[in-house]
């Protein structure tokens, strides 16, 4: 999987340097929620998102070695690798999806981005309870990463979180309601404070 979600990446910005000379020097850059186009940009800027994925990759491999708990990850390195190459190959889909709609500006991207990254969080979700404690990734409340234990179930709640906002933006991908987009960014701006309230429910229950 490491090997792959690097190539990718770097298969992602190939595409788009051969792509480049014959895409059209205007191309859509940002659609609303009807799946409309609501902004456009030169061209130039499909070459700087070409090299999101590939910083991610780099970023989420540099983060790892300098966590001052970089230790934990050598008995349980599977998860912090997951949602990497995930996080990594999700973006480089909405690059290539982006890269298509430059050439064909009718296609529907903002139900493509939904379904896309509705099944990033439902993945990432799904691994969430197997991230060790760390200070770049997961739910990093301030009583969480004081104790081990609280740090696993607010992981754990954290990815159930995850899962519920990914699948409202996956079936409002699907059906195209909207209200369920809503649904998502609601339950996504709930959870934040949730998640937090959790953490230290669970501080104050084992003091």
């Amino acid at each position: 999987m490491k090997k792959f979600s690097l190539m990718f990446s770097l298969l992602t910005i190939i595409i788009v340097l051969f792509c480049y000379p014959s895409l059209p020097e205007i191309i859509p850059m940002h659609w609303n929620f009807a799946g409309e186009i609501d902004g456009y940009g030169n061209k130039l800027y499909i070459l700087f998102l070409s090299l999101l994925p590939l910083g991610m990759y780099g970023l989420m491999s540099l983060t790892k070695k300098i966590d001052p708990n970089s230790k934990s990850f050598d008995s349980n390195n599977r998860g912090y690798m997951f949602i990497r190459d995930v996080t990594t190959g999700i973006m480089g889909i909405i690059v290539l999806v982006s890269l298509v709609a430059g050439y064909n500006p009718h296609i529907d991207v903002t139900m493509i981005v939904q379904i896309v990254i509705g099944m990033m969080l439902m993945l990432i979700g799904n691994y969430m309870p197997t991230i060790p404690k760390n200070y770049f990734l997961g739910a990093r409340t301030p009583w969480a990463l004081n104790d081990e234990n609280n740090w696993k179930k607010t992981q754990r709640f954290s990815g159930y979180s995850f899962i519920v906002v990914g699948l409202c933006l996956l079936l409002s991908g699907l059906t195209r309601w909207k209200i369920l987009s809503i649904l998502a960014f609601v339950l996504l701006f709930v959870s934040c404070f949730g998640i937090y309230f959790y953490s230290y429910y669970l501080f104050k229950k084992g003091k």
